[in-house]
């Protein structure tokens, strides 16, 4: 039986856009001046997520419809995005995720699935949700 494989992004490159939902984003102070004469001084620190995700684009699959590929906005400004690293074929496609960076169109060089992560993954010894594998990468 044919069917797709979405293997997604290895835990390290998770790990990478996982967002820290209380980040110190800024310390702000200044006062306000209103129309009728009055001020109001102000101080507050600001916290939230460091990374907003969103959806990419979208992934037509070989069998199974569409696949989301979500881009992540960092507090700094940069853009990362999901895109297939590799695709190899085993009674269908088996997707295999990393991150690139939207300034340059290069690889996130820590997110990318080693060989060894992919022959594992491949050869069924273990799920994509455990390999923790470091080497080279394809």
């Amino acid at each position: 039986m044919r069917a797709e494989q979405w293997i997604g992004l290895n835990d390290r490159a998770k790990a990478l856009v996982k967002p820290n939902l209380n980040k110190f984003l800024y310390h702000e102070v200044g006062t306000r001046f209103y129309a009728d004469g009055t001020k109001q001084d102000y101080d507050f620190e600001q916290y939230g997520s460091d990374i907003v995700q969103h959806v990419y684009r979208i992934y037509e699959g070989a069998f199974e419809g569409e696949h989301q590929l979500n881009g992540y906005t960092f507090s700094n400004g940069e853009e990362w995005y999901e895109e297939i690293q590799l695709e190899p074929w085993s009674s269908g496609p088996m997707t295999f995720l990393a991150l690139k960076r939207k300034a340059d169109d290069s690889w996130v060089k820590e997110s990318l699935w080693t060989v060894a992560d992919i022959e594992a993954v491949e050869s069924g010894l273990v799920d994509e949700d455990s390999v923790k594998v470091e080497g080279d990468v394809r």
